[in-house]
């Protein structure tokens, strides 16, 4: 077992300088937008805050690329009153998310990039009423995340990334965001 594992081990470290010239890291900011509907309508339309993430990649070749990163959609709240009670109500997310991301050469510096994935987000519920109750729920939830945008390359190792993605929705909740980011390639 030793000797298997000193072999996996030394291949792994003669592979990783071939493989580095397609690794990537990313980073992105921006603004997320988050929508909660129940059966009367929307609770909670176009609430915005900031979002932003960080990611490696891998690219295979120049059209085809797979991701993996951290992505916070931040803190939206919401006041509201009924029969007379008042509550203040926050939601927070975030989630890992893994994706293969299409790019679409259209000159030698810009392309159009399509991305789909998984995300594994964390999303907490918390509220306060008037009276000083207070409750709070975390859930975590599997869905499909996807995203169009483009990219300007700046130079050979970096590029300009803007791009809007979206989540499923899942308890009645949807996700989306419009982020402006740079990659590097190593």
């Amino acid at each position: 077992m030793k000797k298997l594992l000193c072999i996996a081990s030394l291949l792994t470290a003669c592979a990783l300088p071939a493989m580095a010239d397609n690794l990537y890291v990313t980073g992105d900011f921006g603004q997320t937008k988050t929508s909660i509907s129940n059966e009367d309508g929307k609770l909670l339309d176009g609430k915005t805050s900031t979002a932003w993430s960080l990611g490696a990649g891998y690219r295979f070749d120049q059209n085809v690329a797979f991701e993996l990163g951290y992505r916070d959609w931040g803190k939206q709240s919401l006041d509201v009153s009924a029969m007379g009670e008042s509550a203040h109500v926050e939601d927070k997310a975030h989630a890992l998310v893994g994706s293969v991301v299409g790019t679409l050469p259209l000159t030698d510096v810009f392309s159009l990039q399509g991305r789909l994935g998984y995300a594994n987000i964390k999303a907490k519920l918390s509220a306060n009423n008037s009276r000083g109750q207070s409750m709070s729920f975390e859930e975590t939830y599997n869905k499909v995340l996807w995203g169009v945008g483009a990219r300007y390359a700046v130079s050979k190792d970096v590029g300009i990334r803007a791009e809007y993605s979206r989540t499923g929705k899942f308890d009645d909740t949807t996700l989306s965001a419009f982020t402006v980011g740079v990659d590097y390639s190593f």
